[in-house]
């Protein structure tokens, strides 16, 4: 079985295992709007999503007043979510217009690619944001032990991460970052007991956070699960691909 074979097996299935529905709850939509908000990117700009499973992420966004444009590898094409007003292309980010998208929002995608993957998709992302233009990206956090934890629980996931290797690759690729933080969180747990509980968690978790960071670092550096991270397109870049938009 060789590596295309696998994947295409492992992603056949691939929204049942996950769990995924198709709408946003409003604890989900409270991450999303935290997220976004790092970026600085606001309505009415043009959004792209790379890998944007069953489209509630950029249906929310359409709702708050964003154009949303989202790609899948996957050939068949869904029309229900065009229905609802979104633009959905499949095949390659390559294949969407230069200096297009305000923001690209790479959520939980490029563990799933492989080192030199990662290079050449950043380097697409910069080619189809506009001057300027910023990408938004998850993904398992490869500075933290927890990580690991996100980062093994899935088949697909193929390259460990972190903000400072990330931001290694996005300057090899004319990306320069932003900023990278722990990823936006719920204070809420589901039940009155875990409600109660969570916020006192979180804060044990920031404490140990700090801990760690001024023993080991002298400063503190994110440790939670997932990190998020936030790049500008350069564009004193002298590449290939890059410079086509």
């Amino acid at each position: 079985m060789n590596k295309e074979t696998w994947l295409d097996d492992v992603y056949g299935d691939y929204d049942k295992w996950k769990g995924w529905s198709g709408g946003t709850s409003v604890q989900e939509r409270r991450l999303i709007a935290i997220e976004l908000a790092r970026t600085g990117v606001n309505p009415p700009a043009r959004v792209l999503e790379i890998g944007f499973g069953t489209g509630a992420f950029l249906l929310h966004l359409q709702s708050l007043g964003y154009e949303c444009w989202g790609i899948e590898r996957r050939d068949e094409h869904d029309t229900a979510l065009e229905r609802q007003g979104l633009t959905i292309r499949s095949g390659d980010v390559s294949d969407l217009p230069t200096a297009h998208f305000d923001l690209v929002c790479a959520m939980d995608v490029f563990e799933h690619l492989d080192k030199p993957d990662i290079i050449d998709m950043l380097r697409k992302v910069r080619a189809v944001l506009k001057p300027g233009g910023r990408l938004l990206a998850r993904f398992p956090n490869g500075a933290s032990p927890f990580g690991a934890m996100n980062q093994s629980a899935d088949l697909t996931h193929l390259t460990l991460l972190s903000i400072t290797s990330f931001s290694q690759a996005c300057s090899v690729a004319g990306l320069e970052m932003v900023g990278g933080w722990n990823s936006a969180v719920s204070w809420r747990g589901e039940g009155l007991l875990r409600s109660a509980i969570k916020p006192v968690t979180l804060a044990g978790r920031r404490l140990v956070e700090i801990a760690l960071g001024a023993l080991f670092y002298g400063e503190r550096r994110p440790l939670d699960m997932n990190v998020t991270v936030c790049a500008q397109r350069r564009d004193d870049h002298a590449g290939s691909f890059g410079d086509r938009g």
